[in-house]
């Protein structure tokens, strides 16, 4: 169909999957079938298939000094860890002005890249299922791309720049889950969000695809999601897996926005774009998780500093293997514009004051730089929006602990995500 790109799956097969499910010993070759792999280029000698799986992959390093040897380092300059100066706030703001001009640069060419005319090609009617009930939603052309929306920055700085970047006719999809018969905090920013975008762009039609589950509907999908989060296994990864996989079905109420016009799609709306756009790595790089401020507490900037990196350096990790399956499996290919290499090159070029000063509040300090950006395009109030992690935005963690633990209180004294799951 014209696409070269060559696609390889991680994903456990069910037989592997049951087989770790029913041994005990977390160490047996079983638990082993599939891993993670840190970024990197790998080869594989056909020749040698009849060896242990475990044995093929070869990693080649990245040659000293190039792009991906500098990123997979994830260190910044010494001159760029240092506190910011006490005795001139002029420079202070110059800097920090033109380090969001640098970055809202970088960013915007990282969505265009991301939602290129020729890499969007949505779903045909006859090659989707759509229900009778979805009759009215299959009548619309299908949107060019997908938001996974918050209301936050960051997915609202991605939603307003996917929109300057593609054609004048194209419709974008803000899909947004929730867990609690829709009151879930996220699910009344993405409202309010989606109508700040509709007034900064007021041509683009935006439709708001709001996923409501019950923890029942996640319980039904167990199995298949522990098929598709194999190799991670924790409360947290199932939580933020369910989250990621029912969003990534795009299927549920509609409203759409284009101006001062609200129109709310009969039925239930299938999404049929192939590209969902995701925020992964803005918190990572620019101090966003509650970690970060208080490692900035207790240590100061270097320790700011080295958490930063290590996040970086462990997205892979505990984030994107896990996303991509379960995205993956919906038929939608991820897209992660705070991870192009120009746009990490560029805040990594920054002090990183600029980028974030966690001296600050909550929804100030924390992706500053970012929070500026979404002010130069008109996104004021999901500028200030502080930092939810989906789980608890969508209201999964608090259900999902509810039954499990007891509590929201039980769950956190147990340390209850880091626990491995067990259906």
């Amino acid at each position: 169909d014209g696409d070269r790109r060559l696609m390889l799956t991680s994903v456990a097969p069910p037989s592997a999957r049951a087989a770790v499910t029913a041994s005990s010993d977390t160490s047996s070759d079983a638990s082993e079938t599939w891993t993670e792999l840190p970024p990197g280029v790998y080869s594989i000698r056909l020749a040698c298939l009849e060896q242990p799986i475990a044995r093929l992959p070869e990693a080649h390093p990245w040659p000293a000094h190039s792009v991906p040897w500098m990123l997979a380092s994830h260190k910044r300059a010494d001159n760029l860890c240092a506190p910011p100066p006490t005795d001139d706030d002029d420079a202070v703001d110059s800097v920090r002005a033109t380090a969001a001009s640098e970055v809202l640069a970088a960013l915007t060419a990282a969505v265009r890249v991301r939602v290129a005319d020729t890499t969007l090609r949505a779903y045909d009617d006859a090659s989707v299922d759509v229900p009778d009930e979805d009759a009215a939603s299959a009548s619309l052309p299908a949107a060019a791309v997908a938001v996974l929306f918050s209301g936050g920055v960051d997915s609202a700085l991605l939603a307003r720049l996917a929109s300057e970047c593609l054609p004048a006719n194209a419709a974008i999809d803000l899909v947004n889950v929730c867990f609690a018969n829709g009151t879930s905090p996220d699910r009344i920013t993405a409202r309010d969000a989606a109508e700040e975008l509709s007034e900064a762009c007021t041509d683009r039609e935006f439709r708001l695809v709001e996923a409501t589950l019950a923890l029942e509907d996640v319980e039904d999908s167990a199995h298949r999601l522990m098929e598709l989060l194999h190799p991670t296994r924790t409360h947290m990864d199932y939580n933020v897996g369910a989250a990621l996989w029912f969003a990534a079905a795009c299927r549920g109420s509609c409203r759409v926005y284009q101006g001062s016009k609200r129109v709310d799609v009969p039925g239930l709306y299938q999404g049929r774009s192939k590209v969902l756009l995701v925020g992964g790595g803005a918190d990572e790089q620019c101090c966003g998780y509650g970690r970060h401020r208080t490692k900035f507490r207790n240590g100061g900037w270097p320790a700011l500093v080295a958490e930063s990196a290590l996040d970086m350096e462990r997205l892979w990790l505990r984030n994107c293997g896990r996303d991509d399956r379960v995205v993956s499996d919906r038929g939608r290919e991820m897209r992660w514009p705070f991870l192009d290499e120009a746009l990490v090159l560029t805040l990594l070029a920054q002090p990183l004051w600029a980028v974030a000063d966690l001296s600050q509040p909550a929804g100030v300090g924390d992706k500053a730089v970012l929070r500026e950006a979404a002010r130069r395009l008109g996104l004021a109030r999901a500028s200030a929006r502080p930092k939810r992690a989906v789980q608890f935005g969508t209201r999964i963690a608090q259900q999902s602990n509810c039954k499990k633990f007891g509590s929201n209180s039980r769950a956190n004294k147990a340390h209850g995500g880091a626990l491995e799951m067990v259906l």
